[in-house]
């Protein structure tokens, strides 16, 4: 309870300080800020890295692709009954059904059940 006592009491300070300041320090600062943003060398600044932004999206992206295939490919050869050389291979007997079974019907983080 005297946590929440101190805050609002901290928080009342605050107001009134910052009321006495007025609408006059905001305009000021919001002033200098807009002149700072607008000054030739953080407009240069600015676009110099959006020009390098531009050139290298498309190598960015690129790589990002080349990453998510590679990243698919592990997952899918760590899926059960889904190693490369089985594909081509079909045995057709009762183990490959039941793995591919369990591995579609089962829920993402559950374990599968084997009845014994």
């Amino acid at each position: 309870m005297r946590g929440k006592f101190l805050f609002v009491v901290g928080a009342a300070v605050g107001y009134v300080v910052g009321t006495r300041q007025g609408r006059q320090a905001y305009v000021k600062l919001k002033g200098r800020a807009e002149d700072l943003w607008k000054a030739p060398a953080v407009q240069n600044s600015v676009e110099s890295a959006r020009e390098f932004v531009k050139d290298k999206v498309p190598i960015v992206g690129e790589k990002v692709a080349q990453v998510g295939k590679k990243a698919a490919t592990a997952a899918a050869d760590k899926l059960p009954g889904s190693d490369p050389s089985d594909a081509s291979e079909s045995s057709g007997g009762a183990d490959a059904a039941e793995s591919s079974d369990v591995a579609t019907s089962e829920a993402p983080g559950e374990s599968p059940r084997r009845d014994a």
